[in-house]
């Protein structure tokens, strides 16, 4: 099986101390988590705050806490991506809340796949910044995967996908935002915009393909030889 897109939704807020929360699929955020099999939601933050002013993140789906997976600090944002495996179908809540004083920009998303690995789910997270018009990641990844991640810019005047889907870039709030994700098809997948050059940070992740299901026995059919006859030829 290839891990496949299903959804993506997001918002921000430009002035709100934890917690930041919106219902996807309501209002002006479109998007759910459709009923698919082998689901996975991977959550992103953005927020205009260093690692101190934000504390330590968190995310829900539905009520149902999120693992955090992996997290990029920089000068003036804070990235992390959160996991959930299996999460509730439907139009559902997605919340982020943090323990620091951080009281500005905050933009959090979900990006919904399936046919996903549902012990572990996703690997080999991945982060990294610097100041250019190449805001690029490269993740290891395997073919069949799906990798999934998310950008902050120090306000970049624009942005054009480089590689993978956009998601989402959102130019709304003192500082950018985008989600993208990119079927796997080696052994490392790159994910990226080109921007103008201001400091950039981005964070993927490598989502795994569920197992191909193994034939059942009723699957199998077995078609007996049919027995070799001579014939006697006439002399």
């Amino acid at each position: 099986m290839a891990v496949t897109f299903d959804d993506a939704f997001e918002a921000g807020t430009g002035a709100q101390a934890s917690p930041f929360s919106f219902t996807s699929g309501s209002g002006t955020v479109p998007g759910t988590v459709g009923a698919n099999s082998n689901r996975v939601l991977i959550g992103f933050l953005g927020a205009r705050a260093t690692s101190v002013q934000l504390g330590t993140p968190s995310m829900t789906w539905a009520g149902a806490g999120m693992t955090l997976i992996g997290q990029l600090n920089e000068s003036v944002f804070t990235l992390a991506l959160f996991g959930l495996i299996a999460p509730t179908t439907g139009s559902q809540t997605l919340s982020a809340s943090w323990t620091g004083a951080h009281a500005t920009v905050t933009v959090i998303g979900g990006i919904s796949v399936y046919e996903a690995n549902q012990s572990t789910g996703w690997q080999n997270f991945t982060s990294t910044s610097a100041t250019g018009t190449a805001a690029s990641l490269t993740v290891t990844s395997a073919n069949g995967n799906m990798v999934v991640g998310g950008r902050s810019d120090d306000n970049s005047s624009g942005e054009t996908i480089a590689d993978g889907t956009e998601d989402w870039n959102d130019r709304n709030f003192n500082g950018n935002y985008g989600g993208v994700h990119r079927a796997s098809v080696s052994s490392s997948t790159v994910i990226g915009w080109t921007i103008s050059s201001v400091l950039w940070g981005m964070v993927g992740v490598d989502v795994i393909a569920a197992a191909a299901a193994a034939a059942s026995p009723a699957d199998l059919k077995i078609t007996a030889a049919r027995p070799f006859q001579f014939s006697r030829g006439r002399k």
